[in-house]
């Protein structure tokens, strides 16, 4: 049982002066008469009827009683059972922008009153609590406990990127089922861009306000033959400072960094990370400022199995043969030139002697005999070549110097049609890449043991670059969802919105106040008619 509006039950005081007024007895007047005689005919028929003056006025009295009754339940609402008369959706957006500082402060106060709003309802009032945080979560299912409700509202804490207001709101939409009689509060971080659910709606809009600075982009790639793996940063800032990275692999610290920001831009690191590893991590270290979500970052480096790559070499312990070893990526069989042909099921071809090459979608040959083997053309062999343009800003060629280098000896190799010189001598070309049938091919007109880069790590990174290039799927580069972004955050004024519908059934309908005004009218009738009869006696 509720009452709406408890105030009209003062009302039933009338009750008292309309009994009052019929319940006064009445004194008969006495008058002198010369005899009773005449009078007795006229009593002798009034107590014929002498029952249904007796129930005229109790009766009258019970119907009055009554109207007075129906009056004072219509006005005050009164309802009896626990069904309910409407419903409160609750959003609450827990973006973690939310969680320093004076923002912090604010969302707990705004919750607070959301609380507070919700345990004012009516008990029938049906509420549900729904999360915004990087998706929608229902909290709370549509329920009349409202101390479970309040419950719920009151442990949301700020947390994720945000990003599930949307769906929020068309949960929110979906649940108001009686626009006149429902609602949504709305507790959100920042101005509201969503469509608003078609019932009534309250929102409070909150927000932090401060500089920034975040991770804008983070990639990562296996660097080279030794394992070791490549991560590039990019940190944007709404203003110039510096700050300090920390690095990590499967949850181990593998280095730090200090990075420089300039004021409305990108600035990037490049990291080597003596390491290896699937899932890379970067993060900004004593780092607060106005949104804390973008000061991490993670990356997923995909599983893979290892890569089938046959040697055609007539050193089995050679340089090359050991460096392909230590590629922790790659599966080396090892033949010589006659057993070539029996080569199945290669992803990778790498070729340093002529010989009848098996089927291979990618081929890397080293040599003059590898290249003739491919089909290539070769020129002319040359003598301590200098190398005078190489292509250094080619993913191949990453973490590779080759202005010092020292070549013994070289054959000049021919770039295929539609072809690519990639290194270059005064006497032509020493590295060239091109296309061979639905792969591709990679040739160099020099052995490792011709060069000295059998003896630096460039030629590590070299070999491990053209395997990645010539794989099937390519390099295999992870890029993360950092969200980081140059902004200043403003600070928003609550309650943008207020509720202009009421909520949960808290008055009467149009007809109930009609016909509240009708038996009010006939009870002011018949009190009226009573005393008017009852002066005009007096009088009398």
């Amino acid at each position: 049982m509720s009452l709406a509006a408890p105030l009209f039950l003062l009302l039933s005081v009338l009750a008292l002066p309309l009994a009052a007024a019929f319940l006064v007895r009445r004194r008969a007047p006495r008058r002198r008469v010369s005899s009773v005689i005449l009078l007795k005919a006229a009593a002798a028929r009034a107590s014929a009827r002498r029952l249904l003056p007796k129930l005229r006025e109790p009766l009258a009295l019970i119907l009055s009683l009554l109207a007075l009754l129906a009056l004072v339940v219509s006005l005050a609402g009164l309802s009896c059972g626990e069904g309910p008369t409407g419903r409160v959706v609750v959003v609450v957006e827990s973006s973690a922008r939310m969680a320093r500082g004076e923002a912090e402060a604010r969302f707990a106060r705004a919750r607070e009153r959301v609380a507070q709003r919700v345990e004012n309802l009516p008990r029938s009032t049906e509420v549900a609590v729904i999360e915004a945080a990087d998706r929608a979560e229902v909290r709370r299912g549509l329920s009349s406990d409202r101390g479970a409700a309040i419950q719920a509202i009151r442990s949301v804490t700020p947390q994720g990127r945000g990003g599930g207001l949307g769906a929020a709101l068309d949960l929110a939409h979906a649940l108001c089922r009686d626009p006149e009689r429902d609602a949504v509060f709305v507790l959100a971080d920042g101005a509201l861009s969503h469509e608003l659910p078609r019932c009534a709606s309250e929102v409070q809009a909150l927000g932090g306000s401060g500089e920034n600075v975040g991770i804008a982009e983070l990639t990562a790639r296996r660097g080279d033959g030794l394992g070791l793996l490549e991560v590039q940063v990019g940190i944007a800032a709404d203003h110039a400072r510096v700050v300090d990275l920390a690095l990590r692999v499967d949850g181990r610290l593998a280095d730090t960094a200090r990075v420089e920001t300039r004021e409305g831009q990108t600035v990037w690191s490049l990291r080597r990370l003596d390491v290896d590893g699937e899932r890379i991590e970067v993060s900004l270290v004593d780092h607060r400022d106005a949104n804390p979500v973008d000061d991490r970052a993670t990356v997923q480096l995909p599983r893979r199995e290892p890569l089938v790559v046959g040697l055609i070499t007539d050193r089995p312990e050679g340089f090359l043969a050991k460096a392909l070893r230590l590629h922790p990526g790659v599966e080396v069989r090892l033949v010589d030139a006659e057993a070539a042909p029996t080569l199945e099921g290669l992803a990778l071809g790498v070729v340093e002697v002529p010989a009848d090459l098996p089927e291979a979608p990618h081929w890397i040959a080293f040599g003059e005999g590898a290249a003739t083997s491919l089909g290539l053309t070769v020129g002319d062999s040359v003598e301590r070549p200098q190398v005078i343009r190489w292509a250094f800003d080619d993913p191949r060629f990453a973490f590779v110097d080759l202005d010092e280098v020292q070549i013994t000896s070289a054959t000049l190799i021919v770039a295929p049609p539609g072809g690519e010189i990639l290194v270059e001598a005064e006497a032509g070309p020493l590295m060239v890449s091109g296309a061979r049938g639905e792969g591709r091919v990679t040739a160099l007109g020099f052995r490792p043991s011709q060069t000295d880069l059998a003896l630096r790590v460039d030629f590590l990174h070299l070999l491990a670059n053209l395997i990645d290039a010539a794989a099937p799927s390519g390099a295999q580069v992870a890029t993360s969802s950092a969200v980081g972004a140059p902004d200043v955050l403003p600070p928003m004024e609550p309650a943008q919105t207020t509720l202009t519908s009421q909520v949960a059934a808290g008055g009467p309908s149009l007809v109930e106040v009609l016909v509240a005004l009708g038996l009010l009218a006939l009870l002011l009738e018949t009190v009226l008619s009573a005393a008017a009869g009852h002066w005009r006696r007096r009088r009398a």
